[in-house]
């Protein structure tokens, strides 16, 4: 009993020993005075505002600039706090209609999400909480009367998803084909980058880029984000394959929070236009990532990394220094005026969706818009990230097929849920200089540009200069006034497009193009030798080519189809086996023998073979 008292009479003394001798350094706390906590209790109650996320701030700020200008433009008297205080659903009605009469609305849920952000305003400006059943007569009010008055739509909007050989298609043509403009090839690689993460872990564009929105803070995927490892193939032991890790600390509401969620990538051998791993590789060498003073070049990386026998796996270091060094970066012009990769700028979402918009018009989809968190969720077919794992094609079976009792088209019916379905490379890609001149004469156009042009007159008279007159609401007008005519500009130009890209003739290029390929019949073994730079009609025939065939290996059909590139009609084949299969494929599968058919050889018109009772 006297050991168990002296213990807890000592221990007060050792706990401070222990604190600074632990595993845990801390210091020990200093007893408060006596009266402290009486001291905070008596103080005058502090404001505390709760700790909202920067967007959410936003939005709010923005939805509390409405509610003020709507205030005191209609309310009296004009004062913001005093209508909030007095707060009916006749008020919160007339804000709402205000607010749909001004701003051109469409989405229900869209609004929904903008009154829940008025409500959030509600609560950190009294600093109370909103009213349930004004809540709910709100929400009953916008659902019934509100949608059917303002023709509020519930529909969302659906992008087709697409399939590997679209993606691989867009790839190819991105960095083949397309004409679009990149500042360096290294911003040009990238966007295909870009993509191929996107398209293997659904991950929106601000979970790698810089957010345009709310975070610009210069912040994206990371060099020390990413983990590279050779690594033992489980399928052939004696394979060494390179394997990559990648944290996604950037995935909304969870930015820099939490344990952030890792997907692998695999070296890919079968298509390495969808490897990612070669990519980042390209771009560690780009920047000399590597810790290891071996890795100088490509090859290096196999020569001086083997996985010893005791181990699966040997990770290949990338330089601390280089942990904060940004992944993806923009172009950007040197004092000699070089183009040249921005050594700590990162590359924006804005910058790529406006890339991936030039590249959509130039390859021909239906739908050109930005790559927005809704529509990459549906680049395999899914509409949430959340069940990205549990992947399931819109396209399950072909069931009214199944019901008629007749064959299944598997492949048509698939292809019906892919964006390329849509897709018309013949389509119009900008407007041209005339259609943009006709823009300038639009009357809307017009009467901005007047109004620009009178309140810089006024500007000029007033202070002499535009620059002397900053600060005032004078030129805060003018400014308002200017971004006035470059969005009525952009707006006009956009629509014009559309007009343009939605006419039949546009989507009659397509067709009329597949009905010229008609003309152009080209034998297999030629396909590789034969460019069909013109029309088989607009090229002659030669005049002293015989006009049977000279060898009996020319097929005849071809032989007298003036429509026919001359190098078809003169094609020899190799054998009369050959020149069989030809015209049992090409020419006798497309006869109609219920009718008189006619002998195709040049010189005979002589009926040919018709079978009975036609």
């Amino acid at each position: 009993m006297a050991g168990i008292r002296a213990l807890f009479y000592y221990l007060p003394l050792a706990l401070p020993i222990y604190i600074k001798t632990g595993a845990i350094e801390r210091k020990a706390r200093k007893p408060k005075p006596k009266g402290h906590y009486m001291d905070i209790i008596s103080q005058p109650s502090q404001d505390i505002k709760p700790n909202l996320e920067p967007s959410t701030l936003r939005a709010m700020q923005r939805v509390e600039n409405n509610y003020k200008e709507f205030v005191l433009e209609n309310l009296k008297p004009p004062c913001p706090n005093h209508w909030l205080k007095n707060l009916t659903i006749n008020v919160i009605e007339a804000f709402l209609r205000w607010y749909l009469d001004c701003h051109n609305v469409g989405s229900l849920p869209g609004f929904l999400v903008l009154v829940r952000f008025w409500r959030i305003y509600y609560c950190y400006e009294l600093d109370m909480d909103f009213p349930y059943h004004l809540k709910r007569k709100t929400k009953e009010l916008i659902c019934t009367v509100l949608k059917f008055d303002y023709g509020l739509c519930e529909m969302a909007k659906l992008q087709p998803p697409i399939n590997p050989d679209d993606l691989f298609a867009l790839l190819y043509h991105a960095v083949a084909i397309s004409q679009v403009y990149f500042p360096t090839q290294r911003q040009r690689t990238q966007h295909g980058t870009i993509r191929k993460m996107m398209t293997g872990t659904s991950a929106r564009p601000g979970t790698l880029l810089e957010s345009s929105g709310y975070c610009r803070t210069n912040d994206s995927l990371l060099w020390g984000d990413i983990e590279l490892f050779m690594v033992m193939d489980p399928e052939h032991p004696t394979c060494q394959v390179l394997l990559m890790r990648v944290k996604h600390r950037l995935n909304k509401r969870k930015r820099n929070k939490g344990v952030p969620p890792i997907y692998s990538y695999t070296e890919r051998n079968d298509n390495l236009g969808y490897c990612v791993i070669q990519d980042i590789l390209d771009f560690a060498f780009e920047d000399d990532a590597f810790a290891s003073e071996y890795i100088k070049e490509p090859w290096d990386i196999w020569r001086h990394t083997k996985v010893p026998e005791h181990r699966k796996s040997v990770p290949i270091h990338i330089k601390k220094e280089m942990w904060r060094i940004l992944v993806f970066r923009p172009g950007v012009q040197n004092e000699e005026g070089k183009w040249i990769t921005h050594p700590t700028r990162a590359l924006t979402a804005k910058q790529f969706g406006e890339d991936e918009n030039n590249l959509s018009r130039a390859t021909g989809m239906e739908k050109v818009e930005n790559l927005t968190e809704h529509q990459h969720n549906h680049v395999m077919g899914h509409t949430k990230g959340e069940i990205f794992r549990a992947y399931v094609n819109p396209y399950a079976g072909d069931t009214q097929s199944i019901y008629l009792g007749t064959p299944t088209s598997e492949a048509l019916n698939k292809l019906s849920t892919h964006a390329s379905l849509t897709r018309d490379p013949a389509a119009p890609q900008c407007l041209t200089k005339e259609q943009k001149e006709a823009v300038e004469n639009y009357p809307e156009l017009i009467q901005a540009k007047q109004e620009h042009h009178n309140c810089k007159q006024q500007l000029v008279l007033w202070y002499g200069k535009i620059q002397k007159a900053a600060g005032t609401l004078e030129a805060q007008e003018y400014v308002k006034i200017n971004w006035l005519v470059r969005a009525t500009h952009k707006k006009l130009q956009k629509c014009a497009f559309e007009q343009v890209r939605d006419l039949l003739e546009d989507r009659i290029k397509s067709l009329e193009l597949h009905l010229e390929l008609h003309h152009l019949h080209v034998p297999k073994n030629l396909l590789g030798k034969v460019v069909p730079t013109e029309l088989a009609r607009h090229c002659p025939f030669p005049v002293n080519f015989p006009p049977q065939s000279p060898t009996g290996l020319q097929c005849p059909e071809c032989l007298s189809n003036g429509d026919y590139h001359p190098a078809a009609r003169q094609f020899s084949f190799a054998s009369r086996y050959n020149l069989k299969d030809h015209i049992d494929c090409m020419h006798l599968a497309k006869k109609d023998f219920l009718k008189v058919v006619m002998c195709g050889y040049p010189g005979f018109t002589v009926p040919g073979i018709q079978l009975p009772g036609a």
